[in-house]
């Protein structure tokens, strides 16, 4: 006949505890905490693995341009839009003749560490370049190579 003492009937769990033998008519015990995640080193390099292959994705995504979803800011505040537009503005109150036809912005993008801007005056256009800051506007850029 068995005893159903828990005191004179123990199991060995994997910690090397000794743990009562449950009663058939009394549920099992819920584990505590502690029993239920135990640390171990196995834990520790799927840890390590997967923050590395995290970290791999989002070098790699920046450097590759995937994430220039983001609108273009610069570090001063301004995008590029508004500081090629702040160019336009000075050309049609200080370099244009009263009474000629004012300068209109088109395309926008950055070039060599400045913003590189088309500049239409009626039916011509030329490119211009503007710090990103927008303090200098150059009227051309020659290539030096």
């Amino acid at each position: 006949m068995e005893n159903e003492n828990p005191i004179i009937n123990p199991v060995i769990n994997p910690a090397n505890e000794i743990a009562p033998v449950s009663s058939p008519d009394k549920p099992p015990a819920e584990p505590s905490a502690k029993q239920k995640f135990r640390f171990n080193k196995n834990h520790l390099f799927l840890g390590v693995a997967v923050l590395a292959i995290i970290i791999t994705g989002a070098v790699l995504a920046g450097k590759t341009g995937f994430l220039n979803f983001v609108p273009a800011v610069n570090p001063f505040g301004m995008s590029q839009e508004a500081v090629a537009k702040k160019a336009i503005d000075y050309i049609n109150k200080n370099l244009i003749a009263q009474g000629s036809s004012a300068a209109s912005l088109g395309a926008v993008s950055e070039d060599h560490g400045v913003i590189k801007m088309e500049v239409k005056l009626g039916k011509e256009s030329f490119v211009s370049y503007v710090t990103k800051d927008g303090k200098l506007f150059f009227v051309e850029g020659i290539s030096l190579e």
